[in-house]
C-alpha cells in the first residue's frame, strides 16, 4: 500500500521536474544591448627623443611615482557646456593618464642633458597628480583635448612647490580621429614643463 502512493508521488515531480527543465531550455534571457569598447592609446613615445648624457653640472632628479585624480580614469570624458563631464559610451583610454605622463617625465628627463635622475634623498623631488583630461568645444570651433596635471617639487631644504599646469590640443573630428596623437603631444608637454619649474 506505501508504495502506490510513494510511486504516485514520484511519478508527479518526474513530470514536474520534466516539464520545468523544457520551460527553461525554451525560456531565453535578453541580453542587455551595450556597446562594445574602443580603446585608444596615447601615443607618447617620441621616436626622435634619445637618451643624453647628464651635463657636469646637470640637476639631480628624483622622480616620485604619478597618480590620478578621481576625474581622470580610463573613460574619455566630454565636457558639456554647463561643466557636466559625461563619460563617452564607446571609447576609453589603454590606461590612466597618470601612467602615460610617468612615462613622459621619464623620458623627458633622460633626453635632457640639465637633469640627472637619481634616487636619492638630496635632489629635487617631483612628483605629479593628473587631475583631468576631457573633450570640449574649441573657443573657435571644433574640439579639443584638455588636460591638467598638479606638480609638486620638494628641494633640499625640504621646501614644497605646487603648480597647476594645463595643455590641449585640437582634434580632427570624431573619436578616434587625432586623439592619440592629442593626447601624446598633451603628456610630453606636460612632462617637459614639469621638469622646466625645476630651473625656475
Amino acid at each position: 500500500m506505501i508504495r502506490r502512493p510513494l510511486a504516485a508521488i514520484l511519478f508527479v515531480v518526474l513530470a514536474l521536474l520534466a516539464v520545468l527543465d523544457l520551460g527553461c531550455a525554451t525560456a531565453r534571457l535578453e541580453r542587455p544591448d551595450t556597446p562594445a569598447t574602443r580603446i585608444i592609446d596615447a601615443a607618447i613615445v617620441d621616436p626622435d627623443a634619445v637618451t643624453i648624457d647628464d651635463a657636469p653640472d646637470a640637476q639631480a632628479v628624483r622622480l616620485l611615482g604619478t597618480r590620478s585624480s578621481d576625474q581622470a580614469g580610463y573613460s574619455v570624458r566630454h565636457r558639456t557646456g554647463a561643466g557636466e563631464l559625461r563619460e563617452d559610451p564607446e571609447w576609453s583610454w589603454s590606461s590612466r593618464p597618470h601612467t602615460y605622463l610617468g612615462t613622459a617625465l621619464y623620458q623627458a628627463a633622460a633626453s635632457d642633458p640639465g637633469v640627472r635622475l637619481v634616487d636619492s634623498s638630496e635632489a629635487f623631488v617631483l612628483s605629479a597628480i593628473f587631475l583631468s583630461c576631457y573633450i570640449e568645444a574649441a573657443p573657435g570651433g571644433g574640439q579639443r583635448l584638455l588636460a591638467s596635471v598638479e606638480v609638486r617639487i620638494t628641494d633640499f631644504d625640504r621646501a614644497v612647490t605646487s603648480r597647476v599646469l594645463t595643455a590641449n590640443e585640437p582634434l580632427d573630428g570624431p573619436l578616434p580621429g587625432n586623439a592619440a596623437e592629442a593626447m601624446g603631444r598633451i603628456i610630453r608637454r606636460l612632462a617637459e614643463d614639469a621638469l622646466a619649474l625645476i630651473d625656475s
